[in-house]
């Protein structure tokens, strides 16, 4: 299956460590995954570049990194810390619509009448 990756900001960066890391998931942002391989990779890439800040910012507190991939109604997602979050919404290769209206509701829809406004 293919996945949308949507970036969400979190609450305000507070040190060096997470200014670093909301800069690197940044750079992950509406990315088009072409496979379940290619999510848990580009997930297994974040997690060690979130790590790798972690390590080299010991006086900052560590940042936690939750990857919640399975199954369910929440859908597959990760958290960093309180700084930021990203959704992967599946995306499906077909798209149908369907048109249901008459022709008496397209003429509806189509005319143009100002609004006018009593007080």
């Amino acid at each position: 299956m293919r996945y949308y990756a949507k970036f969400h900001d979190g609450s305000q960066t507070k040190n060096k460590a997470q200014n670093q890391a909301l800069e690197f998931m940044k750079t992950f942002a509406s990315t088009l995954l072409s496979s379940d391989a290619a999510l848990n990779k580009i997930v297994n890439d974040m997690s060690t570049g979130v790590d790798l800040i972690n390590r080299t910012n010991s006086r900052c507190s560590d940042i936690a990194f939750r990857k919640y991939l399975d199954d369910d109604y929440r859908g597959k997602s990760i958290s960093v810390g309180e700084i930021c979050s990203y959704s992967f919404y599946p995306v499906f290769n077909e798209f149908h619509v369907t048109e249901n209206e008459t022709l008496q509701d397209s003429e509806l829809m189509h005319e143009n009448k100002p609004l006018t406004f009593s007080f």
